[in-house]
């Protein structure tokens, strides 16, 4: 059931009860991966899942001589050409906060939205105004690293979270092993270091 928010949950001898406001449901097994959300569904993420908030514009193609898809700044530019469009995300840095903590994602930044028009008209000669602009928020954990395997004292609740917003390679990587200890009972890939255990 896609787009359906969780309320809360429920600990119960036969397993997982989930409140949602389309009803009530049981599972085996629960994976949090909601990101920034994660907090409000589950209280032990609360300090340690940071929300973050990224901007993005977007406009009809041209003819650019760009590549078709680039990250800068350590991941914190994205640029993406197709054949009908372009966009670009990121620049979190013009604002104080860094957008972090932000969870309103309904709302656009002005001062971000300026600077990343510069990035493009500085780094690609690029001028053209966006024709869209929006935000999205992803989270990132308090230590910057994943957040990977079973919450200490419950082994089938399991997080697979934290991945800073651009590592895609890390999370379907995360993905595979999360399935793999649900479904074999041990996911011995996963570092230590990775695991909820290290906050206790």
């Amino acid at each position: 059931v896609l787009n359906c928010p969780v309320l809360r949950l429920e600990d119960l001898p036969m397993g997982t009860r989930l409140h949602t406001p389309l009803g009530e449901c049981t599972a085996d097994a629960v994976i949090f991966a909601a990101g920034a959300w994660l907090p409000e569904v589950n209280p032990w993420f609360r300090e340690k899942i940071v929300p973050v908030r990224e901007h993005s514009q977007s406009g009809p193609m041209e003819s650019l001589s760009l590549p078709s898809a680039l990250r800068a700044q350590y991941g914190y530019v994205q640029w993406v050409t197709q054949e009908n469009y372009w966009a670009i995300s990121g620049c979190r840095w013009a604002t104080p906060h860094l957008e972090f903590g932000e969870t309103d994602d309904n709302t656009t930044s002005a001062p971000i939205q300026a600077a990343l028009s510069q990035f493009r008209s500085k780094y690609f000669n690029h001028n053209i105004a966006p024709t869209r602009q929006w935000s999205t928020l992803w989270a990132k954990s308090c230590d910057g690293l994943p957040i990977i395997g079973p919450l200490p004292g419950r082994a089938t609740w399991v997080s697979c979270t934290g991945f800073m917003g651009n590592d895609w390679g890390w999370g379907m990587r995360a993905a595979k092993a999360v399935a793999s200890g649900l479904l074999h009972g041990e996911a011995k890939e996963i570092p230590d270091w990775m695991t909820p255990a290290r906050f206790v």
